[in-house]
């Protein structure tokens, strides 16, 4: 779906943006842990790494298409992920000239069931300048003890993106674009003749049984 969005957006050119978010559960600092106490980590592990090769491989596809059109690319990872340090991430973002822009989740909203903000330690990779302009200052202005550990139950929810990140993460692209169009000789947007694409296939739901 991705690869035909990609082509029936051609006309966009620069103004077309890749995001990446890669499931990186396999480098969680937490599977230090795990390798002592769950019986199964290395079958576990060894499932991590597979779907993280399927994904990167398709990524890569993906995103020299998106260069090739002149787009603009983005990962995101929590910055402690061992996982930044596999050969292909760092040559994906040599090849690509990704810079690193580091940031806190607590300073863009990401806050426990208990509303207790989590200082998780976030990077985005990209060449978009925008968005490491409006994240380099997201930095945590908390106290040690106000925070609340990312750890068990508290795991799952640090996974989604705070609405107050994802704003700060549109109005960047909003502003490159703006950016884009001034320069443009198509101010008026995109010369697709569509400009809207019939969405991926929903995946069948499962039908809970008693």
């Amino acid at each position: 779906y991705a690869m035909r969005a990609l082509h029936h957006f051609a006309g966009c050119g620069p103004k077309i943006f890749l995001w990446a978010s890669v499931p990186c559960t396999g480098g969680c600092g937490w599977q230090h842990v795990n390798k002592y106490q769950c019986a199964n980590h290395l079958a576990n592990q060894a499932y991590h790494f597979r779907t993280f090769n399927k994904l990167y491989h398709n990524f890569m596809k993906l995103a020299k298409e998106v260069r090739a059109l002149k787009g603009k690319i983005a990962w995101e990872w929590p910055d402690n992920n061992s996982m930044w340090k596999f050969p292909k991430i760092r040559k994906m973002i040599k090849i690509f000239d990704l810079i690193p822009v580091r940031f806190h989740g607590c300073a863009v909203g990401c806050m426990s069931k208990d509303n207790k903000p989590h200082k998780k330690p976030w990077k985005f990779v990209t060449d978009i300048e925008d968005l490491r302009k409006r994240f380099k200052n997201k930095k945590c202005k908390h106290e040690p003890h106000e925070h609340e550990q990312v750890r068990g139950s508290h795991t799952k929810k640090t996974g989604y993106y705070p609405e107050k990140m994802t704003t700060e993460v549109h109005k960047a692209i909003q502003d490159t674009i703006a950016k884009l169009m001034l320069e443009s000789s198509d101010p008026k947007g995109c010369s697709s003749k569509d400009d809207i694409l019939d969405p991926a296939p929903e995946a069948p739901r499962q039908i809970p049984t008693e």
